[in-house]
Parts: C-alpha cells; structure tokens; sequence
C-alpha cells in the first residue's frame, strides 16, 4: 500500500504517509488517547505501551527466523550490538544447542569421559 502511495505520487521521500487532519505530523499524545488506547479496549488487550509493540515485532520476527543485521536495521539501531543486548535473549537454543552439542562430542558412542585423544580425533585437532 505505501509502495503504490509513493509509485502514485511521488515526492520528497521526508513526505508523511500518516498526517493529521491539517497535513502535518500526527500528535502522539492525540494518537494514544484518541486512537490506540480505544483500539485495545475494543480488543479486549490489557494495558500495552505503545512501544511493547515495537518489542513485539522484534520478538516476532526473531521467531520467524530473520536476519538479525537486516532487524537491526528495520529497528534503527546504530549498532548490532544494542539489537543484540535487546533481543539476544529471544535467539532459539542460545545455551541449551551449546551445551547439548558439547555433551554430543564429550560423551557420544565410543568415547569415554576423559577419551581427549578421541575427541580430538573425531575433531581433526592435534593434541
């Protein structure tokens, strides 16, 4: 819808998408009483901050599986590090996939606690 809005009518890309009834930028604080809030009630959402939605798209979208250089773009970080100081928490199998493999390479078929020279041999390492 906003690619077609911009295709129609073309203009500085600073030009607003969302504007008030006077064509300028849209109170926030006129937006939340007006709008946002009424809208949560009518769908029966407890009390939300604006901004857990933005959170919320993050969260989603980290589900889904996206790139987080390309997240941490949409979000407008400057840096990857504060998407990841964020969101880092929400990364399927942060510690759990870890460990698991490490107890898969310690502890598989035909090495024995202790066996250094059979992990080594299983991972091309020279001890």
């Amino acid at each position: 819808m906003i690619v077609q809005y911009h295709r129609n009518y073309p203009g500085d890309p600073e030009d607003l998408v969302f504007r008030n009834q006077a064509g300028g930028p849209i109170n926030y604080a006129n937006m939340i009483s007006r709008e946002f809030i009424p809208a949560m009630d009518r769908a029966l959402v407890g009390p939300v901050r604006f901004h857990d939605l933005r959170h919320t798209y993050a969260g989603m979208m980290i589900s889904a599986g996206c790139n987080l250089k390309w997240l941490q773009q949409q979000m407008g970080h400057a840096s990857i590090t504060t998407t990841l100081d964020t969101y880092g928490h929400l990364l399927p199998g942060t510690g759990d996939e870890a460990i698991s493999r490490l107890d898969d390479l310690v502890f598989s078929p035909g090495t024995a606690p202790g066996n250094f020279e059979q992990v080594a041999k299983m991972r091309h390492v020279s001890i």
